[in-house]
């Protein structure tokens, strides 16, 4: 199902657009920063351990006090040490909303080339 964003541009598209900057720290936090121009609804958080590797959204490992998103600007830094009991490697891969066909807002998670790869 086609998600778009702004004057009906899919989401595939938009993704082109996203640029943030992320790190993370050896006392357990993690550091996003939206330097681009499209907000990001939220991230897919692939934590890849030796063999095997999971997948959660920030929205799950955070509460929605905490992750709210990113607009442009912004940064969002928390502790998730408490995720990574052996993993080796956290990619992000940024989440947009948008409106689906019938103008029902609809998040759309962009491919895994518009991520980034970090080492823990």
């Amino acid at each position: 199902e086609a998600v778009v964003k702004f004057e009906n541009e899919n989401v595939k598209v938009v993704c082109e657009r996203v640029s943030f900057d992320a790190d993370y720290y050896g006392n357990g936090f993690l550091t996003i920063s939206n330097v681009g121009n499209v907000p990001i609804y939220d991230f897919e958080v692939i934590l890849k351990k030796a063999g095997s590797h999971s997948t959660k959204t920030l929205k799950e490992i955070f509460s929605q006090d905490t992750w709210i998103g990113l607009n442009q600007g912004s940064v969002f830094s928390e502790d998730i040490s408490g995720e990574l009991d052996s993993v080796e490697k956290i990619t992000l891969i940024p989440v947009l909303m948008g409106l689906n066909k019938d103008g029902e807002k609809k998040t759309a998670s962009c491919e895994e080339r518009h991520g980034m790869e970090i080492s823990v």
